[in-house]
């Protein structure tokens, strides 16, 4: 089963950043916390799709999974 240890952020256009997830990602999500085994991926994709929607910047897309 595929899982995601953390999530990209854009801090520039040109300068991304990667952030693992945390203690308090997983209790968003609503799942245990298992960083060794990494965040499931419906959940990951909520989170990130969720920050995005609360972002009220123009360039909409500012986190996301690889």
């Amino acid at each position: 089963m595929m899982r995601f240890k953390g999530y990209w952020r854009k801090v520039s256009p040109n300068s991304p950043e990667f952030i693992l997830f945390d203690e308090s990602h997983y209790r968003e999500a609503g799942v245990g916390y298992s960083p060794s085994i990494g965040m499931p991926v419906l959940e990951a994709y909520q989170l990130v799709n969720k920050w995005n929607m609360a972002e009220a910047t123009r360039n909409r897309f500012r986190y996301w999974l690889q």
